[in-house]
């Protein structure tokens, strides 16, 4: 009999977007999961929700739960290609290194306005604190290196000079013809 994988306490569920989003609320009205974190952004085709648990559950617990909201609200599991609809760290490949938990740091760096989010009262550290290192990862350009300000505007005098100088040979091209 296969091992089974451990409890998880983080989750990264994707949905389709024309149904409600997955709540803190809802899950608590239907499951018993104990949920303390809920983020969710969406693009045209899919709603993508992170959430922790304060009570750890397994792979096939967390399925029987979706199954319940799906049959209670409608809300239908869909899959990106490549992944599947209900992830968590397994084996070697950790949730928080998923594409779409990378796609939402980013939502909610820019406070984006289909991003959703609810932190339980009191809680102080949440899922993206955690990975703070994740949010520098997750920015589309890494940031400009630091060079002293001397150094920077001697950089832009040459590169103004060049292009005077080429401005001005492309002038007298034109001038000779």
């Amino acid at each position: 009999m296969p091992k089974q994988p451990s409890a998880k306490s983080t989750w990264l569920l994707t949905y389709g977007a024309s149904g409600p989003s997955i709540t803190h609320e809802l899950l608590r009205a239907i499951t018993d999961l104990a949920v303390d974190e809920c983020y969710t952004a969406s693009d045209r085709a899919n709603k993508h929700t992170i959430i922790h648990l304060s009570r750890k559950v397994r792979q096939t617990g967390m399925q029987k739960a979706m199954r319940a909201v799906a049959a209670s609200v409608g809300i239908e599991l869909t899959t990106v290609f490549g992944y599947e609809n209900i992830n968590s760290t397994h084996g070697s490949v950790k949730v928080r290194e998923h594409v779409l938990f990378r796609w939402i740091v980013r939502a909610h760096k820019e406070m984006r306005e289909d991003f959703e989010h609810w932190v339980a009262p009191g809680k102080t550290r949440g899922v993206f604190e955690r990975f703070e290192g994740l949010r520098q990862k997750a920015r589309a350009d890494p940031p400009p290196p630091k060079t002293p300000m001397r150094q920077r505007l001697l950089e832009l005098t040459e590169e103004v000079a060049a292009l005077r100088r080429e401005n001005e040979a492309l002038r007298h091209q034109l001038e000779a013809q």
